[in-house]
């Protein structure tokens, strides 16, 4: 399944609010196992008859465009968000873990008070070790750029935020921000690629799987942003 994106995704629970992947799980700022259908009901076809005509990036001057559907803007701010508050909870759990907020001179400094990878999953793929072969090194490392790399993170996912109209609608993008999409867009990659466990060798599950699947509305997604992605990558060409 190609060409756009997942239109007919509510990003929404029955009662309006925005589904929480973190919803249902015992550790606090865990980005979510795979609850069945994330983003609701997938009723028949979620692609619609007219696979081309919204969701992808094409190439504007000064930047990129897209229109977006209500419900993949919903979508994106709904996923782009979860990212951005895991980021910047489990940021604020280190503090508390360490006994409160850094010193003033590691403010001053943009030093980071943890040395370790995190425990959870999908903040290990988004926050990686520099130096997977040496720890000492991977530690010190972290200590001068994981705040700066968390607030950078935080600051893509906000302007993506504002930037997608909450009813759908054209979104015309500069270079600047189109770079902006292309970082958060690839940490919500990475954090449902996390959660459903593929990797370079584990194609199969996107290429071959049913809507019964309790995970499709995760894979259909997955699939739409690395189109959307693409498609942003291919505009800045």
């Amino acid at each position: 399944m190609t060409g756009t994106g997942p239109e007919d995704f509510p990003a929404e629970n029955g009662d309006g609010a925005p589904r929480d992947f973190n919803a249902g799980r015992g550790e606090p700022g865990a980005f979510g196992d795979v609850p069945g259908d994330p983003f609701g009901e997938v009723p028949g076809e979620p692609f619609g008859d007219e696979p081309d005509v919204v969701g992808l990036f094409r190439p504007v001057p000064g930047g990129a465009a897209c229109f977006f559907e209500p419900s993949q803007a919903r979508l994106i701010q709904t996923l782009v968000g979860q990212v951005a508050e895991l980021v910047r909870s489990e940021g604020e759990s280190d503090q508390a873990r360490q006994g409160g907020p850094p010193d003033e001179l590691e403010m001053l400094l943009g030093l980071s008070g943890n040395d370790e990878l995190p425990d959870d999953p999908v903040l290990a793929r988004l926050l990686p070790d520099a130096y997977t072969d040496d720890p000492e090194a991977s530690a010190e490392f972290r200590r001068y750029t994981e705040e700066s790399l968390r607030s950078a993170k935080i600051n893509s996912a906000q302007a993506v935020i504002a930037s997608v109209p909450a009813d759908g609608g054209e979104v015309v993008l500069s270079e600047a921000e189109c770079q902006q999409w292309l970082r958060s867009l690839n940490d919500v990659r990475l954090a449902i690629g996390t959660v459903l466990g593929i990797t370079e060798d584990n194609q199969d599950l996107m290429e071959n799987f049913s809507l019964e699947d309790p995970r499709s509305a995760y894979i259909m997604a997955y699939q739409w942003l690395s189109e959307l992605q693409d498609s942003l990558i291919d505009a800045l060409a």
